[in-house]
């Protein structure tokens, strides 16, 4: 049973075990128009959601929300908002584009070294996002954080992204 979980800066967060949990045997990807929902969502207010990390920081429920769609290449991976929000503080070099935009979305062709990753403005529009390592260094920078916490994900509470995005307080951008 996972009582906390320890932060790349060393924070802990204590964790709230599910109740009734069960674990499913297979795990079948969410329907095409929830995870478009879902990515919406999360593509309008990234830039908020940089400018809460501390209160994301400082409560597990905020931290281990899932965004609600896959996010990078490994197809099994459906990352916290903790995750993002570590890796834009931590790994700028991988996760903000030349452009100095945060990127949010992670694909590409391994083989071939392409990157089909998104990077969203302060005005939130989305663009193709401009590397400044290369794809496999940008994966493997986020795919490190973001299996941290799967284990948490599955066993503790967590608020769903609209709720947290709720309880935030909205924090207005400079442009």
């Amino acid at each position: 049973m996972i009582e906390e979980i320890i932060l790349l800066n060393s924070r802990r967060l204590d964790c709230y075990p599910r109740e009734n949990r069960i674990k499913p045997k297979y795990r079948w990807p969410l329907d095409k128009e929830v995870q478009e929902a879902n990515r919406r969502l999360f593509y309008e207010n990234v830039y908020n959601l940089i400018l809460n990390e501390n209160e994301i920081m400082s409560e597990s429920r905020y931290f281990l929300s899932s965004v609600g769609f896959y996010t990078s290449i490994c197809p099994t991976l459906m990352p916290c908002v903790g995750a993002f929000v570590e890796w834009w503080k931590y790994r700028q070099q991988y996760s903000w584009t030349t452009d100095l935009m945060p990127i949010c979305a992670i694909s590409g062709n391994p083989m071939t070294g392409s990157s089909g990753c998104s990077a969203v403005s302060i005005r939130g529009r989305i663009f193709s996002a401009k590397l400044q390592g290369g794809l496999i260094e940008t994966v493997k920078s986020f795919n490190r954080i973001a299996k941290r916490y799967i284990a948490a994900q599955e066993e503790c509470e967590s608020y769903p992204l609209e709720y947290v995005l709720s309880r935030l307080p909205y924090k207005r951008q400079s442009n």
